[in-house]
């Protein structure tokens, strides 16, 4: 009986461990409602299972409990994977149920060919998942790419002063599964770059259209 409530204490930790994880990340990610939803509702199936390493979720049923698209959904599931909440492994078809677990990462999936590594407080410290990709298939001998944490980006906008909005940097890539075009984005850093040029040249821009016009240049 002791050691059955001691278990349930630990249980109870971890479940608040979790809250208070999400929460704190829900401001740096700023989640949407669906993404916050979706975090729950895997919770509680957590909870439903009795808190097991891995647990079996079908995504359509989750789609139609929370009312989502697919592209919502992937999307919302996409982001709680990036913020290392939640660690997600397809099934062997697109009919089958998929393996979600809070405490143990699957070493063999990726996002979009890549993979995610996060760190946020006891719940995990690599996230990493697959969405069903076409690319999962081909062999890949490089380097896998990892996305930035949001402190890493804002410390090397800071360093550059180009006054880029981190999250929105972030949250812009993550939303194309970190693809410029058609093709894998390889250093983040080089997209800053690109950005702090572009939002150069539109300064640029706006500065030669303010200023004052000499009609009197000719006569």
């Amino acid at each position: 009986m002791e050691s059955q409530t001691t278990t349930n204490k630990q249980l109870n930790m971890d479940i608040n461990t979790m809250i208070d994880c999400m929460r704190k990340q829900r401001k740096r990610y700023r989640f949407t409602a669906n993404e916050q939803a979706l975090f729950y509702e895997l919770m509680a199936v957590f909870r439903h299972e009795g808190f097991p390493d891995t647990f079996f979720c079908s995504s359509k049923e989750l789609c139609n409990d929370l009312g989502l698209i697919k592209n919502t959904f992937v999307n919302a599931r996409n982001k709680l994977i990036s913020a290392g909440l939640v660690f997600y492994k397809s099934g062997k078809s697109r009919s089958s149920v998929s393996q979600y677990s809070f405490t143990r990462s699957f070493q063999s999936n990726t996002v979009n060919g890549t993979v995610v590594s996060t760190e946020v407080g006891t719940v995990s410290t690599t996230a990493t998942a697959t969405f069903g990709s076409s690319d999962n298939t081909k062999k890949n001998h490089s380097k896998p790419f990892i996305p930035p944490r949001f402190e890493e980006v804002e410390t090397y906008c800071l360093e550059r002063k180009n006054g880029i909005d981190p999250q929105t940097f972030i949250d812009h890539y993550t939303a194309n599964g970190w693809m410029r075009g058609k093709t894998k984005v390889k250093d983040w850093k080089a997209c800053v770059r690109t950005w702090e040029q572009n939002r150069n040249k539109n300064e640029n821009n706006r500065t030669d259209n303010n200023k004052p016009k000499d009609y009197g240049k000719g006569f």
